[in-house]
């Protein structure tokens, strides 16, 4: 979509990615109700929003506490390559 969007202007991200995750209010599943809702939502509750979709999406915590040969207690980020799915590769 930001591809297709006018050159010279900002594209609104934010907004779009807010009308595909929003998908009913107060049970009413129409995309345009949806987006005039969205499009006329104040800054404040867009960005609380925003973030308690940021805290509660779903991931992997990819960072373990490990200990170094020299005793010390090192954090460290698992990274998952190629390799851990195809060790053949």
């Amino acid at each position: 979509m930001a591809t297709d969007y006018p050159s010279g202007r900002v594209a609104p991200t934010v907004t779009w990615r807010l009308m595909k995750q929003i998908v009913s209010i107060d049970g009413d599943t129409d995309k345009g109700m949806i987006a005039k809702f969205v499009e006329s939502m104040p800054i404040m509750d867009s960005k609380h929003i925003r973030a308690f979709m940021n805290e509660n999406e779903p991931g992997l915590d990819l960072t373990r506490e490990v200990t170094a040969p020299s005793g010390e207690k090192v954090m460290v980020n698992i990274a998952f390559g190629v390799e851990f799915f195809r060790p053949f590769f």
